[in-house]
């Protein structure tokens, strides 16, 4: 016996599906990543290896006090720990041959998002040119396969950049490739980042959702969708290039107030075909928002547009699927007698959500929200 689709099944089958499209505990912009970099100089090799000080204390316990942050009093004893943590998870080879490193110090800095990040220096020394560099990192072994790892070699002029995961864990530079023009290329790496980055930011799958339940001619729907890409395609070139990046807390704020806003226009608007307008501003925030995840990087200008291209052809990617998943439900609930009841509760929910996320970010309240 067949059951008829409900306004009600329908908003459950569209809040479960954006739901499951973002890990559990993911939150907007934060790719649980370390960054390594590598200077080949005259007579030096340099190796940095820079990593949130939240993601040390998940693997050597930190937190003493266990109220969720970590202080400089707290991490002090446990520098030398940290220190050799990160030293045995990062081979260097030159030309086929491990290099030892000798410890060259620590610092610290603070992040877009105002994570305090720990930078360990390793120095060793270069007694000529190397013809290949090879970086080998077992950083999942302790941070899990969800980690990445960010990776950057540096030799004279030339350098590359590649992503690194628990399933490929060895980025090869080669100096021959470098002159010939060959690393430059951008990386499927960071296509790959792209798409995970816009699959894990539940914000964004939502914001996504609240512009399409509506439904509309498949035509605004382009124009939705394109809209939002131009525009924070803009400003993730200018936030990623250095030119101007907003406050971190702020743009984050002002994201998920853009969710709310989306949400409640869906109570009172009936037509689609200038939404693409209020879209396209949006998508300027949105558009710093995907710049955080590359932000301590230090990509070269060299390398930096390709990059910034091909990460950015990831989120485009990601976003299609997305839209894709959710459009069939979408065409299911606007040919239900009720359509208009079931818009209004799921654009009420989604509208809820992301006013607590902004009670959340702007005065740093934990609601427990997904």
């Amino acid at each position: 016996m067949s059951r008829r689709l409900t306004p009600g099944s329908i908003l459950s089958l569209l809040i479960a599906l954006a739901l499951l499209l973002a890990p559990r505990g993911a939150t907007a912009h934060e790719l649980r990543t370390a960054y390594i970099s590598i200077e080949a100089e005259a007579d030096t090799l340099r190796t940095n290896v820079l990593i949130a000080v939240v993601d040390l204390s998940s693997v050597l316990k930190l937190d003493s006090d266990q109220d969720g942050e970590v202080t400089m009093a707290e991490l002090d004893p446990h520098r030398e720990r940290a220190t050799r943590l990160l030293a045995k998870h990062v081979e260097v080879k030159l030309d086929g041959q491990v290099v030892p490193q000798s410890p060259g110090g620590i610092d610290f800095s603070v992040d877009v998002g105002g994570h305090v990040l720990f930078r360990q220096h390793l120095v060793a020394p270069l007694r000529q040119a190397p013809k290949r560099i090879d970086l080998r990192t077992t950083l999942f072994d302790d941070f899990g396969q969800g980690f990445k790892v960010l990776a950057r070699i540096t030799q004279g002029e030339q350098s590359s950049e590649e992503v690194l995961s628990g399933s490929e864990a060895v980025f090869t530079f080669s100096a021959a490739k470098a002159e010939q023009g060959g690393v430059d290329r951008p990386s499927w790496s960071f296509i790959r980042l792209g798409v995970e980055h816009i699959f894990i930011g539940i914000d964004h799958i939502l914001f996504l959702l609240a512009l399409i339940v509506l439904g509309g001619r498949f035509r605004d729907l382009i124009k939705i969708v394109t809209a939002f890409t131009v525009a924070h395609s803009v400003t993730l070139a200018v936030a990623a290039l250095g030119l101007f990046h907003p406050p971190g807390r702020l743009i984050e704020s002002a994201i998920a107030l853009s969710i709310v806003y989306v949400a409640g226009e869906n109570l009172v608007i009936q037509k689609t075909d200038w939404r693409w307008v209020i879209t396209a501003a949006f998508g300027l925030i949105h558009g710093f928002g995907f710049a955080n995840v590359l932000a301590e990087l230090g990509l070269p200008r060299q390398g930096l547009v390709l990059s910034l291209l091909a990460f950015n052809l990831g989120v485009e990617i990601g976003q299609v699927c997305i839209v894709a998943l959710m459009w069939p439900l979408v065409v299911l609930l606007s040919r239900l007698p009720r359509r208009r009841l079931a818009v209004s509760a799921v654009s009420v929910l989604i509208g809820l959500i992301g006013l607590g996320w902004f009670i959340e970010r702007a005065f740093g309240v934990e609601l427990g929200l997904p």
